[in-house]
């Protein structure tokens, strides 16, 4: 049986790598971006960047309607900040159950969609609790698809807090791997997946090895790509 390879980031990569271990499949680590937090983060109210100290304590003294947790790494970053002290009452709302288990150590009641996509939380029917003068954080690293806060700022007259609490970085291609070998490959992101086709062209690899993605978005980049065997896992 072939190798899977897992480039999604850590601790992601190992959890996943045990579920499929206990599967019989033989798995290969080697996440292709690393991940750097920022403290301070980079806060964007409604699209626009804010460096004035004075206008972020007055944003962060608002307890915020709801708490939008995009993934484990944002969570961690923001749980160590400090940043969730005052959001204890808020409607929380994370992607994937790894996620809603450590926003749960700070908020109750967290709300996962079926879906692990800005897709799927706009489809959450809590968002109609929301009221226009509200106030939204979202949780989340820098870059990424800004649907979200689009719409949320568009459809319900919110304000839009993003908290960029870390940015990815890409990693060298792994040492000695022979492409041939890889059966199948988990990509996690549409940076990770820019990332990957570019070492996987370095590597002569197939456009044919199979890709695992977690999401339509990301499985129509892939495809524009050049990789002809896309699986949608409706999440990371």
């Amino acid at each position: 049986m072939n190798t899977v390879w897992i480039t999604r980031t850590e601790p992601g990569a190992s959890q996943q790598a045990d579920v499929l271990r206990a599967h019989g499949y033989p798995v290969m680590i080697w996440p292709l971006l690393d991940i750097e937090f920022l403290e301070p983060p980079q806060l964007l109210v409604n699209g626009d960047l804010v460096e004035d100290s004075g206008r972020v304590a007055a944003l962060l003294s608002v307890p915020p309607r709801m708490v939008i947790a995009l993934s484990g790494h944002a969570v961690r970053a923001a749980a160590g900040q400090g940043l969730l002290g005052d959001a204890s009452a808020a409607i929380a709302i994370a992607v994937g159950g790894q996620t809603a288990a450590l926003l749960s150590d700070m908020v109750t009641d967290v709300i996962v969609p079926a879906q692990a996509t800005s897709e799927g939380i706009l489809a959450l029917p809590e968002l109609t609790r929301l009221a226009a003068g509200d106030t939204v954080w979202i949780l989340a690293g820098i870059g990424g698809i800004e649907l979200l806060a689009q719409q949320l700022l568009s459809q319900y007259g919110v304000t839009v807090v993003k908290f960029e609490l870390y940015r990815r970085v890409g990693r060298p291609q792994p040492p000695e791997v022979d492409a041939h070998r890889i059966g199948a490959v988990v990509i996690a992101s549409q940076q990770g997946l820019n990332v990957f086709t570019k070492q996987w062209q370095d590597m002569s690899g197939s456009p044919l090895v199979p890709l695992i993605v977690p999401s339509d978005r990301v499985a129509a980049a892939a495809a524009e790509a050049g990789f002809v065997h896309v699986h949608i896992a409706g999440g990371a």
